[in-house]
């Protein structure tokens, strides 16, 4: 199973022989129950993840109880808290299995070795944070500009399969909105064409 496993993780890390091989080396693979906590608010974040298998999200949970959706992270994506991982300080936020997952995770002083000594890897890195950096500038840009039937387009353009995968309240609680405001979005968006 292994096997099949690092396979996959193959396919979201492109590297080359043994930068690759010194990478893939490091994870570890798991499966993770749907609704099962992989990281909750106020532990701190040791891991990175990969999602394997399945669809992950990570939230806030308010005083007053409600959960607020942050991100879907589905086959081929990765995870962590980051500032907690960085810093060395408890996440504010949970990261927690919505499909049952199969998930690859290394340590972050593990991924922090191999990025050390192998160049190739570092520089996946360097474009991925890239990456990562510009996505979360265009979603904090999305929510000051878009109304939420705009914000609900743009996320099913980006993954259309979150529609049939994830439950509406996540979906509703991500836009910043009711089940109720989601269901008239969509419903105006089908008489729409």
């Amino acid at each position: 199973m292994n096997g099949e496993y690092r396979e996959k993780l193959a396919r979201s890390f492109p590297l080359p022989g043994k930068d690759g091989d010194a990478l893939f080396d490091s994870f570890s693979f798991r499966e993770v129950s749907r609704g099962k906590p992989i990281l909750s608010a106020g532990e701190t974040a040791t891991e990175l993840h990969v999602v394997l298998r399945g669809c992950l999200r990570t939230y806030f949970l308010k005083e007053d109880g409600t959960e607020i959706t942050s991100q879907f992270f589905l086959e081929g994506q990765m995870v962590a808290s980051f500032e907690s991982a960085m810093t060395g300080t408890p996440s504010n936020q949970y990261i927690e299995a919505i499909e049952d997952s199969v998930i690859a995770s290394i340590r972050i002083t593990a991924l922090a070795d191999v990025i050390r000594s192998h160049e190739a890897v570092r520089n996946y890195f360097n474009i991925f944070l890239m990456k990562r950096l510009i996505y979360y500038m265009n979603h904090y840009s999305s929510y000051i500009l878009d109304n939420p039937e705009k914000r609900y387009t743009k996320l099913l353009e980006a993954q259309p399969e979150l529609a049939s995968r994830v439950p509406q309240q996540y979906i509703a609680s991500y836009l910043g909105i009711t089940p109720v405001s989601l269901s008239r979005i969509k419903s105006r968006l089908k008489k729409s064409g």
